[in-house]
């Protein structure tokens, strides 16, 4: 049979991968749990699944994951790895990877949407793993499975396979359609890490010896669904080239959401590479705003 068309960001796992993810817990409800109500649905308009979908036999263009992360504390990063596991395809592949930063004591959920590959879905089994950046909160697994590949789609089925179903007026809004007014940011500042005190005064040179730097944003007027990527980057001026160091992507999930922030610790060396730095801030859907900070270290 003629395999689908799987995108070149559908990477083969690698067994350090493999083994890690085993150490993954299973989703719960039970709200003791850091993370719970770990769900995967079809993607709704509120970008929130009512319940777990085990099973996908007529398979949306969209599958979405949402979580309650009221338990996880302010400034913790959750990584978002959608894995395929078995089935049609002969390997395991990772399919895609996202962060989430947990800015704001407010925010009680997250979600991660992924999309349709171009021809179909592979049949098979499929996992979605959380896993926070403080280790002692542990991974949490979510599986799913899709027994058929949306195959009207694929080009090796005949043309007599009926057509699928009308969309239904329930289809959610596409994300796209949110229209960001622009300057929804403000009183961007950048300045050293510091628990004890607010991102107050704004930062031109980092001493060496910092042990981090954070961007503060205020969102308060941006409208609910605002995405804000932050895009940290190192200017190697030997090598002439521009590193990408981190990205974080941010989305108001409601009105209390006032500010948004990210930091940049101190590589894991305790060196930090002199030279020029930039948080670049993306104001999506549709790219409204940009706004860049920059500072030096020496």
């Amino acid at each position: 049979m003629k395999l689908p068309h799987i995108p070149r960001h559908w990477i083969h796992v690698s067994l350090l991968l493999i083994s890690l993810m085993g150490l993954a817990s299973c989703a719960s409800d039970s709200s003791d749990q850091p993370i719970y109500e770990m769900r995967v649905c079809e993607r709704t308009a509120d970008y929130e699944c009512d319940r777990h979908n085990s099973r996908f036999t007529d398979p949306p263009a969209d599958i979405l994951l949402s979580a309650n992360i009221a338990n996880i504390p302010r400034g913790t990063t959750i990584t978002v790895r959608w894995r395929y596991l078995s089935g049609e395809l002969d390997e395991a592949v990772d399919i895609d990877t996202a962060t989430f930063e947990k800015n704001d004591d407010a925010v009680d959920s997250m979600y991660s949407v992924l999309s349709r590959p171009a021809n179909r879905w592979p049949v098979g089994r499929y996992e979605v793993i959380l896993s926070p950046d403080d280790t002692s909160l542990g991974l949490i697994s979510q599986t799913f499975s899709i027994t058929s590949g949306d195959r009207s789609r694929s080009s090796d089925i005949a043309a007599a396979t009926p057509p699928p179903a009308p969309v239904p007026e329930s289809t959610p809004v596409p994300e796209s359609t949110l229209v960001v007014p622009p300057n929804v940011l403000e009183n961007v500042t950048l300045c050293q890490l510091n628990t004890e005190q607010e991102c107050a005064t704004e930062l031109a040179v980092l001493p060496t010896t910092s042990p981090g730097v954070q961007v503060r944003a205020n969102v308060a007027i941006a409208p609910v669904g605002t995405r804000v990527v932050f895009n940290w980057r190192h200017f190697d001026e030997t090598a002439g080239d521009t590193v990408d160091i981190k990205t974080v992507s941010l989305t108001k999930s409601n009105d209390d959401v006032v500010w948004f922030e990210s930091n940049l610790t101190k590589p894991v060396d305790n060196m930090w590479p002199q030279g020029s730095y930039e948080v670049v801030l993306d104001v999506e859907p549709n790219s409204s705003e940009v706004v860049t900070r920059r500072f030096f270290v020496q």
